[in-house]
């Protein structure tokens, strides 16, 4: 992945493919900034 950010904005992060892209961008080491409706549900794909 090319990489010309270090921080990324993720919104709709707890539901469909956002989980997914929040592993694949953590695992690139970017620093994340998670937006959802759901907070408990975002809670669980932070941690």
């Amino acid at each position: 992945m090319i990489k010309n950010y270090q921080t990324a904005l993720v919104t709709g992060a707890s539901h469909g493919i956002g989980p997914y892209i929040v592993r694949a961008l953590a695992k690139e080491g970017m620093n994340l900034v998670l937006a959802a409706r759901s907070g408990q549900e975002l809670e669980q794909v932070a941690t």
